[in-house]
């Protein structure tokens, strides 16, 4: 019996292997999978281990007006069959996609996607019961993927990023996905780098993520872009759900260990006024708040030399009806060059009061509630030194400058 069954194995190893075998499995696999998404899939070359492993080469799906919608070099992966068949559970222990192409589109702001006709070949016929949502994948690995967008009435804007026009290249990245579920989630992006056409290049993105019905945490988060290097030791949130979504009013939130070293000009595809900001700052910022207000432990911003920097800590409250704030700035210094590179990015001409009063100096603090500002420091500028307590509400203004 142990040689019978010995031999079947080695038999079933040796016809897998055969090209005559593996393009038929091909064959038959792309056919199965057109006939379930109503549309044309092409694979080259399947090569199934025994019992729980497959490659894909060549794999390329048509959308439903027989365009290239979807294809990659190679698709492989490792599923636990015996774990799938006890407990319903997909548990994926490696997954590798090389060579991925993507080319979406929708033809107007109305019109449905080119590959919605999948989700929906893939959706549950059945409305009336839910089956529970268990997944993890324990290394998946993308490499020299691209992902293409098209808004087709949309207009393009050339080195500014755009939501209906994305070029996404040289994908690659590194995610284990150790659970996901209707309620909760745990992952690690272990790498993920890209460029977009619009000028944004992400060098390095990692990041630990875990979420439940109460509480997320976002911990280790690195960013690395071609000047800039931004890492967060931890977001965290807690919350309560209000018909099956994070109920705002409930949620409190904490910013920890924000460093950054942060060249402006990075991301220009973003906001193409930063483009002459290409002098890098360092940054740090600890606070924590709500929906209804923020506190600033403490934030800390400045370039190489000092001769632009802020300190301050404070509190913001009322965000969500008519904002009140008392900031302390120890202190708030802007250089005059500075000062123009904000007005050429602003497009505006550098108001009047300010042309002769070079670089700027203050030490104290500023606040306003309810219609009333208030200041009270050194201020220091290039016509003098001035002690001011002030405070403005409406047409009444009462200070005191020494």
């Amino acid at each position: 019996m142990v040689w019978t069954v010995a031999g079947l194995y080695l038999s079933a190893i040796v016809l897998l292997h055969l090209p005559a075998v593996q393009g038929f499995l091909a064959r038959k696999t792309a056919g199965a999978a057109g006939r379930k998404l109503g549309t044309e899939v092409r694979v080259g070359r399947i090569d199934l281990g025994v019992f729980n492993r497959f490659v894909l080469d060549d794999v390329l799906i048509y959308d439903q007006q027989k365009k290239r919608m979807l294809s990659a070099s190679r698709i492989g992966a490792k599923v636990d069959l015996w774990h799938l068949l006890r407990t319903g559970e997909i548990d994926i222990s490696s997954a590798q996609v090389f060579g991925l192409k993507a080319d979406f589109y929708k033809t107007d702001r109305n019109a449905r996607p080119n590959f919605q006709f999948a989700l929906d070949s893939l959706a549950s016929k059945d409305t009336t019961a839910h089956t529970p949502l268990h997944l993890s994948i324990n290394s998946l690995v993308v490499r020299h993927g691209s992902i293409r967008y098209d808004r087709l009435d949309a207009p393009r804007t050339p080195g500014r990023l755009n939501p209906d026009h994305i070029d996404v290249r040289g994908l690659s990245g590194h995610l284990i996905l150790r659970r996901l579920e209707d309620t909760a989630v745990r992952a690690v992006l272990r790498t993920l780098a890209f460029r977009e056409a619009a000028g944004l290049e992400v060098r390095q993105l990692g990041f630990s993520l875990e979420a439940d019905r109460r509480h997320a945490s976002l911990h280790g988060f690195r960013l690395e872009t071609p000047a800039s290097r931004i890492a967060l030791k931890e977001l965290s949130a807690g919350y309560r759900m209000k018909r099956g979504r994070p109920d705002g009013s409930t949620l409190h939130y904490a910013v920890r260990g924000f460093k950054a070293t942060v060249t402006p000009a990075d991301f220009a595809a973003l906001l193409p006024a930063l483009r002459p900001f290409t002098t890098a700052c360092e940054a740090s910022l600890e606070a924590q708040g709500t929906r209804r207000s923020l506190r600033i432990e403490s934030l800390s911003v400045a370039d190489r030399t000092l001769a632009t920097q802020v300190r301050a800590k404070g509190r913001i409250r009322h965000l969500d009806t008519r904002p009140a704030w008392d900031i302390s700035f120890t202190p708030l210094r802007i250089s005059r060059p500075m000062i123009l590179r904000i007005a050429q990015a602003l497009r505006q001409p550098l108001p009047k009061p300010l042309e002769s009063l070079g670089g700027i100096f203050y030490h104290g603090s500023f606040a306003h509630a309810t219609g009333r500002y208030s200041a009270k420091g050194l201020l220091r500028t290039g016509a003098g030194d001035i002690r001011l307590t002030a405070a403005v509400q409406g047409k009444n203004v009462r200070a005191s400058v020494r």
